[in-house]
């Protein structure tokens, strides 16, 4: 037997012909059976991806030019696979935010949203914060109602928390 490094030596003593123990730590099946029942949820979940963005892109190659129906199917999508009661969706023009869709809103809070945008992005807003600064921006527990840019809207819905985050294009620029 030699040793390791290459030496010519035979090696001496009693553990000289024993196997050298290996300690390989074998997962469990319960580890197993959770990686599987994670990856199956990672699966189930870029598919919802998928389907969203390929709905979004049926929308718009059907009806390229009106935006309001391409901006809708996203607000849709949005709220689907993040299984989020409703969905707002908002452009920033480089100046100023402007409401261009929702889903799962009511009619009276569509017609606030209106009302309120176009609006300069301040740090009164959520949505705005999320704009100017470009991170996702959150309220765990808020009221049914909230201000937007000082003025009172009040969606019409019981809701327990938002999410806000920013879009970007392709090019890593701003949408």
């Amino acid at each position: 037997m030699r040793r390791c490094g290459g030496s010519e030596q035979p090696v001496k003593g009693r553990h000289a012909n024993r196997a050298r123990e290996v300690s390989i730590a074998a997962p469990s099946i319960a580890d197993l059976q959770d990686q599987v029942g994670t990856l199956a949820r990672e699966l189930k979940e870029a598919r919802e991806q998928q389907t969203a963005t390929a709905e979004v892109l049926r929308v718009i190659s059907h009806s390229p030019t009106d935006t309001e129906l391409a901006f809708e199917a996203i607000a849709e999508s949005a709220a689907r696979v993040c299984a989020a009661e409703f969905c707002i969706v908002y452009r920033f023009d480089g100046e100023l935010m402007h409401f261009m869709a929702c889903h799962g809103v009511s009619t009276a809070g569509r017609v606030a949203l209106q009302r309120v945008y176009p609006m300069r992005p301040g740090r009164g807003s959520c949505a705005a914060r999320a704009i100017l600064s470009g991170t996702v921006e959150q309220i765990p527990g808020i009221r049914p109602t909230a201000t937007a840019g000082g003025r009172l809207v009040n969606f019409g819905e019981q809701v327990r928390s938002r999410l806000y985050g920013r879009l970007y294009r392709h090019t890593g620029q701003p949408a």
